[in-house]
């Protein structure tokens, strides 16, 4: 469900076409389900449209599409009046905080990391990736960045430039159990990094804390919250110590 900006100014609500009804309610027909069933499968496959920007969450569209569907035109007032209001706050500078504008950047990121890693481009993957998470969590749109969370772990584990910065991490970690993650970087030296990417680049605080992230979510080390920072430990040594 796309829309412009003229949804936020004018009286009339966008309209689903009648085809659009025709056509689900044939698959319906095919599939034998019953509407709790299509919700459910609405909201499951959502993410697998390329759409510039959702300014309503899944949710509410799926519950427009039975709205309109039903013909219950207050049902679908109150939505889009909600919708309005979420996305018309104002901010501190007394502008308009369009959250369309961090979605819209959410999506945009998704599709440059989709296409940069089918592009074997790792770095810039990783970096639109990032960028793309933190647009949703902006947004505060829970499905989209759960689900580009999902699709950022799946690149973490082809990104070469994570396999070999996480072996080189780990092996650090091992020689210095406990090691804070604010210190990491002053363990070793910068040669160790030269072929990393393929960029004439060093590389950043920002790609370590991407490895000891994914590292963690991995089950390859501990991090351990310690003030502002981590204490870092390899799975075997946090073995170790639990059978002293």
């Amino acid at each position: 469900m796309q829309f412009s900006l003229d949804f936020f100014f004018d009286s009339e609500h966008p309209k689903i076409v009648e085809f659009a009804f025709a056509r689900m309610a044939e698959l319906q027909t095919f599939l034998n389900i019953s509407d709790e069933q299509l919700s459910k499968d609405m909201k499951e496959h959502w993410f697998e449209f390329q759409t510039p920007y959702h300014i309503l969450s899944v949710d509410d569209c799926v519950a427009i599409y039975f709205a309109e569907k039903t013909h219950d035109n207050e049902k679908m007032k109150a939505i889009y009046d909600k919708g309005k209001s979420q996305n018309l706050k104002k901010g501190s500078n007394g502008e308009s905080a369009l959250i369309i504008g961090r979605l819209e950047t959410g999506y945009r990121n998704l599709v440059i990391a989709q296409r940069a890693a089918y592009a074997a481009d790792y770095l810039k993957s990783r970096m639109s990736y990032t960028k793309c998470v933190e647009s949703f969590k902006q947004a505060d749109a829970t499905f989209e960045r759960e689900k580009a969370e999902k699709m950022f772990e799946d690149f973490a584990k082809k990104d070469p430039g994570f396999k070999k910065l996480s072996k080189i991490l780990c092996d650090v970690i091992k020689k210095f159990p406990g090691i804070l993650q604010s210190e990491i970087m002053k363990k070793f030296e910068s040669g160790d990094w030269s072929d990393m990417y393929d960029y004439n680049r060093p590389v950043l605080k920002d790609d370590v804390y991407y490895a000891l992230y994914f590292a963690d979510k991995f089950g390859m080390i501990v991090r351990n919250k310690k003030g502002r920072t981590y204490e870092l430990f390899v799975k075997q040594e946090i073995a170790n110590d639990s059978e002293m």
